[in-house]
């Protein structure tokens, strides 16, 4: 497609490929509850990919109250991963006799080279038209704890890129956005979103829009804000949280509740649109009345568009790093837990607001469907910040703990490796049955990175020979490496040695030219099992084959962090 082809003239469909895919590739999910279900909302049902149950999304989906039984329609983004959600009224009420909103989630990891707003046109008005026929009457899962539907292929859409159909749902949007903004407030909204500023809502009120109006609304934004832009369609709750809402939405386009009036200046960001942000919103907003974008080619992104407010000082952070299938998840989630029930430890745990639905999860997965729960979904981050207070001495110490998909790790993203770089130290998992060199070059090339990038801020320029920050290496698995209680008592007694004997030489000398600090680890989020004299297994297949855990104490995970906050202390 040419830059003068009616789609890819939007800007937000820039560098739209000559040759569009034929279909998008989805998963699918629903939140809500069964009939007479417990008051607390779960995953009622997912696809075998779908990011939801390993993450916080439950609670980024949250839009307060939700006392109004409304349908409506959201739009989320979250890194290279994106939500079209349709709310709806649930079929009958909980426990407690009141009402709910059901949420389907259609999910796309969206390609590199595809603009968020494809996803967007297509993904909504499909959202739109799904309901709980989807896991209504479904075998449920026999170990879960409340309902829950593993979704088959068959069950989750696969929605084809037809551009003559594209073409029509802009139309559709753009007439219905004619409809429903005055050009000048729908400037004004532009000029905001341009400013920086979050949680922007028309000023004046608007019925609900439908997902055409919905996804037509980013298509004069430039691709860069367009790509990271959240949208709800409508709140249906009477008491909205402006505050709240704001952390994880740009536009908030109508409400059942009072909202206050457009503040000139952006509370958090403290960004106002200037002379010059107003007339390109203006300008976006005629692209729209006029359904002709020739004019917005030109459109920047304004310098103050992004801008970030608050001073509040970084934690002191230990991102976690692995390649695919190390363990990261389970690591997680495991460690809260340990700490949260220990008796006699050092160390108390306080979960972060993000952090709870997840570890909650994780609960659930493990302890309760004796799962193992899937890996995290290509394009999602967890950021997980925990408070660790010491019951002695009362010293508090602040983690902030990452988990990404191991393939991102691998690809080495521009903003990973700036993780990396920002970390006082690092947590590095390794699963010791992958001695391929796969995982040696994944290794080296990640850290060869790091080093280079750090040495270039150096007065030489050049690479950095070490890293000195403190690195625990972490051999996870270390079940599977336990036959006997003699290899018990080794990997307690001499743990650095039996790490050592189960990691890959090569590897480990690597590492020993590479960082000036480390120290190696056995760690099992699984569990070690010892009853009468024998080491028992903690894992096993049911009838349908597929894996579950009968989990153990979880077997050294405080060790690494104990070790890192001792060596940052020094």
């Amino acid at each position: 497609m040419s830059d003068q082809d009616p789609l890819s003239s939007w800007p937000a469909l820039a560098g739209l490929p000559r040759t569009l895919p034929t279909a998008l590739r989805c998963e699918l999910g629903v939140l809500g509850k069964a009939p007479g279900d417990a008051a607390d909302f779960h995953w009622i049902a997912a696809g075998a990919g779908f990011s939801g149950p390993t993450s916080d999304l439950a609670r980024h989906l949250g839009l307060g109250s939700e006392d109004v039984m409304r349908a409506t329609l959201l739009w989320r983004s979250d890194a290279n991963l994106y939500q079209a959600v349709h709310c709806y009224p649930g079929r009958a009420p909980d426990t407690q006799g009141r009402p709910f909103l059901e949420k389907q989630v259609l999910e796309w990891q969206r390609p590199d080279d595809l603009p968020a707003v494809l996803g967007a046109l297509i993904l909504l008005p499909l959202a739109a038209t799904v309901d709980d026929s989807v896991w209504q009457g479904r075998e449920r899962d026999p170990f879960a704890e409340h309902l829950f539907v593993t979704l088959g292929v068959d069950q989750v859409p696969r929605p084809t890129v037809d551009p003559v159909l594209l073409l029509r749902t802009i139309r559709a949007g753009t007439a219905e956005l004619r409809r429903r903004f005055r050009e000048a407030d729908l400037g004004v909204l532009y000029a905001r979103l341009l400013a920086g500023q979050r949680g922007c809502f028309p000023p004046q009120p608007l019925e609900p829009l439908g997902p055409a109006a919905l996804a037509a609304l980013l298509l004069p934004l430039p691709r860069v804000i367009a790509d990271r832009a959240s949208l709800i369609a409508w709140l249906p709750s009477t008491s909205p949280a402006p505050e709240t809402l704001r952390q994880h939405w740009d536009l908030i386009l109508g409400s059942d509740g009072s909202l206050p009036p457009p503040a000139a200046v952006d509370p958090v960001t403290g960004a106002a649109p200037d002379a010059g942000i107003l007339a390109q919103g203006s300008a976006m907003a005629a692209a729209i009345f006029r359904d002709d974008p020739r004019d917005l080619a030109r459109t920047t992104v304004p310098r103050s568009s992004g801008a970030s407010g608050g001073s509040a000082p970084e934690p002191t952070r230990l991102t976690l790093w692995g390649p695919s299938g190390s363990g990261k998840t389970v690591f997680l989630g495991q460690l809260y837990w340990q700490l949260s029930g220990a008796d006699g430890g050092d160390w108390d745990i306080y979960p972060g607001d993000s952090g709870l639905d997840f570890f909650e999860m994780m609960r659930d997965t493990l302890y309760s469907r004796n799962a193992f729960p899937p890996g995290t979904a290509l394009g999602t981050s967890l950021n997980l910040v925990c408070r660790l207070r010491h019951r002695h001495t009362g010293e508090q110490v602040t983690l902030a703990l990452e988990d990404r998909a191991g393939a991102d790790y691998e690809a080495l993203h521009s903003e990973v490796l700036e993780r990396l770089l920002q970390a006082d130290g690092i947590i590095l998992l390794l699963d010791p049955n992958r001695r391929d060199d796969r995982v040696f070059n994944e290794v080296s090339h990640t850290f060869e990175r790091t080093l280079l990038a750090a040495g270039q801020g150096s007065a030489s320029g050049g690479p950095a020979g070490q890293d000195p920050r403190p690195v625990a290496v972490c051999v996870t698995k270390a079940d599977e490496l336990i036959a006997t209680p003699e290899d018990y008592r080794m990997a307690l007694r001499e743990p650095a040695e039996f790490a050592a004997a189960h990691l890959d030489a090569r590897l480990l000398n690597y590492l020993e030219s590479r960082f000036a600090r480390f120290a190696l680890f056995p760690v099992s989020a699984a569990g070690v099992r010892m009853q009468h004299g024998a080491i028992e297994p903690v894992f096993f297949y049911d009838e349908a084959l597929r894996p579950r855990i009968n989990s153990g104490p979880p077997f050294n995970l405080m060790a690494p962090i104990d070790w890192l906050i001792r060596e940052l202390r020094s």
